[in-house]
């Protein structure tokens, strides 16, 4: 097989544009094996889901998001909701749902074209983290990336994150948080929402253990980034946990997680909402007033459903 990079000198000279997931660590490994490979000819963009569907930009390489509108010659993801989407916007389209990471799927192809094995462990945590097996420090460091991503100067900031995590290739969720992009961020955080945080902490008890319970959170206008931490404290206690949150646009961002086993998983109802994702972490744009739908859904599905809002 001709080798990829070898395929995208052949349609263009650099540099090569690349937008991948600015939110999470899969998408910026997937973006940081091939800015190791072509460092002085990439640009990188940092983007989501909800984002980069509807960009009308052409892009080289986009890795671990839907392929934009405006087409890629290279797309690399493992979400089953881009698939077809792939087939229509791509020149070359590698997206494998059966992959547990997208960085897992760039590096097993760009291997047959460079040495990458002292990205393995790397590339390992990653896949861990992405199938939601998070410990403290990785849930943190999701944390950090994702107040990055949703701060001024994201592109500078989440592209120093890139290259740390390129150069120090860590291997556990401890050396994750440890990174000297990462770790001044987190404590900044501590300080700043020690309330929110207290709250988050004290959700456990107050919910409790429940089988077939579905729990909406609704944070109003609270800080997005911290959502994966509310995740991360119940997801051995109830089936499923959505977060709602409203945008700055009036737009409700539904981040959803469920348990293996629920009668309704994540991907299921993000998808009966026009979302998508994998099938136990998956997300939504949906009308803040449409949680009566939500409820709908889940109660048709046989769950019980919990509402808990933030307090002001």
């Amino acid at each position: 097989m001709e080798g990829l990079l070898v395929w995208l000198e052949s349609q263009g000279d650099p540099p090569y544009s690349l937008m991948t997931h600015g939110e999470d660590l899969d998408g910026l490994v997937s973006a940081g094996i091939f800015w190791k490979l072509l460092e002085k000819v990439i640009n990188l963009k940092f983007s989501a889901p909800y984002w980069a569907i509807d960009d009308k930009k052409k892009y080289d390489i986009v890795t671990d998001l839907p392929p934009p509108k405006g087409g890629c010659k290279l797309l690399f993801d493992h979400h089953p909701s881009n698939v077809e989407l792939g087939r229509r916007r791509a020149i070359k389209s590698f997206v494998k749902p059966e992959y547990p990471s997208t960085a897992l799927l760039v590096w097993e192809l760009l291997s047959e074209e460079s040495d990458l094995n002292q990205l393995k462990p790397l590339v390992d945590l990653t896949s861990e983290v992405d199938s939601g097996k998070y410990d403290e420090g990785s849930i943190r460091f999701t944390v950090v990336v994702r107040k990055l991503f949703s701060s001024p100067g994201r592109e500078t900031s989440l592209r120093k994150v890139v290259e740390e995590l390129i150069r120090e290739a860590p291997s556990t969720g401890e050396e994750l948080l440890r990174l000297k992009t990462i770790l001044p961020v987190w404590k900044d955080i501590e300080n700043e929402e020690e309330s929110f945080l207290s709250w988050i902490n004290s959700l456990p008890k107050e919910i409790g253990d429940g089988k077939d319970l579905a729990v909406i959170i609704r944070v109003g206008r609270g800080p997005g980034y911290l959502s994966p931490l509310i995740h991360y404290k119940l997801q051995k206690l109830v089936d499923l946990e959505a977060v709602l949150r409203i945008s700055d646009d009036g737009r409700g961002r539904l981040s959803i997680r469920s348990r293996e086993g629920s009668r309704v998983s994540a991907l299921e109802l993000a998808t009966k909402l026009s979302g998508g994702g994998h099938k136990r972490a998956a997300g939504a744009t949906i009308n803040p007033r449409d949680v009566e739908l939500l409820e709908k859904i889940l109660r048709k599905g046989g769950m019980e459903v919990r509402i808990i809002d933030k307090p002001h």
